[in-house]
């Protein structure tokens, strides 16, 4: 596990919680409370890096249900 993701500038110890759209954006809420978006090239690849690194996924938290029509 690393804590860097290759092409994102922020380290995962940066990063408190989590939201990830149906077409692959996500957007990122800093430990200082700072929210950014960020578009992976590889969205699954990214979430699974987020996961192994403990940043919470809102949507997990919050019981949400994202539908794609």
């Amino acid at each position: 596990m690393t804590n860097q993701y290759p092409g994102f500038e922020y380290s995962a110890d940066e990063l408190k919680k989590y939201f990830s759209g149906a077409s692959g954006f996500f957007s990122i809420m800093l430990e200082n409370g700072e929210i950014i978006n960020h578009h992976p090239e590889d969205p699954k690849s990214f979430r699974a890096w987020l996961d192994q690194n403990d940043v919470i996924d809102v949507q997990l938290q919050a019981r949400w249900t994202i539908l794609e029509s």
